[in-house]
């Protein structure tokens, strides 16, 4: 397991600058943010963008082991070249929070049916897709059921394309909204886990995407499922508000203290 942040904590920076600033602070791999990527989509030359931040990352020995796509609009296809070209592993997805016309079984057939176009291109660029958990908590939505919102939902997905390029992203936030028992959802996911969002939470109504060890997560049961299930993957770092706000000199010294933080948590297992 090793240490991870996704670029969109310098979420105003050009992308090839957010990771240059993450590699002076030490950090060596990344998750390449969803707005970036939609940004860089939109250049002039995307694949000369794509293909310089390819070439800086060979020079100073960094990985951008994922991709986050959620809704900005890139077609999946130019998603999955521009991941090629920075040698991503995984892109992770959400799942689709179906509109009030659709019942559970249309809402399942619907993400079906999304993610074996993902497959198809997975297949293709040989590149895996990694389904985000999220919750039920759909704001001015009251008592809402969101498919993706526990492991069943994501275990059926998984199970009913029977792919090796399909697996589970863990976002630790969604889940303590949810009121999951973390240890016990880990444990279920178990082999499908192949990448992590770790964020903190204090809110049981919204998401935080708070700084490890701000909110009430238990990180304890957390780094014991990771442990026991024999996680390889990526610990990694989504950020929000409480890095995002910060000054960038302010910034760049909790960065380093997150850095040293996740190496600790990972030595101890």
């Amino acid at each position: 397991m090793e240490p991870s942040i996704m670029i969109g904590v310098f979420s105003e920076l050009e992308p090839i600058d957010a990771i240059r600033r993450l590699a002076d602070i030490g950090w060596r791999n990344f998750e390449f943010y969803s707005e970036h990527l939609a940004i860089l989509d939109k250049r002039e030359d995307p694949e000369g963008e794509f293909s310089r931040i390819r070439d800086l990352c060979e020079r100073m020995d960094l990985t951008i082991g994922a991709m986050h796509d959620t809704s900005f609009s890139v077609k999946p296809e130019r998603v999955m070249r521009w991941a090629k070209i920075l040698g991503v592993k995984w892109i992770v997805i959400h799942p689709i929070r179906a509109d009030m016309t659709l019942n559970e079984d249309e809402a399942r057939q619907c993400n079906l049916n999304m993610l074996r176009e993902w497959i198809k291109l997975a297949h293709k660029f040989k590149i895996g897709i990694a389904i985000e958990n999220m919750h039920d908590r759909i704001p001015g939505v009251p008592g809402r059921r969101s498919f993706g919102s526990t492991p069943s939902d994501l275990l059926w997905l998984i199970r009913k394309v029977d792919s090796s390029f399909v697996g589970v992203c863990w976002d630790t936030c969604h889940a303590y909204v949810q009121g999951l028992d973390q240890y016990r959802a880990i444990k279920a996911i178990g082999e499908y886990l192949v990448h992590t969002h770790m964020n903190d939470n204090i809110s049981t109504e919204e998401e935080q995407h708070l700084t490890i060890f701000e909110g009430k997560v238990d990180w304890e049961s957390i780094l014991r499922a990771l442990k026991e299930i024999d996680y390889k993957g990526l610990f990694n770092i989504e950020g929000g508000f409480s890095i995002s706000r910060l000054p960038l000199s302010l910034r760049d010294l909790k960065l380093r203290y997150l850095l040293r933080l996740v190496e600790e948590m990972i030595s101890s297992l």
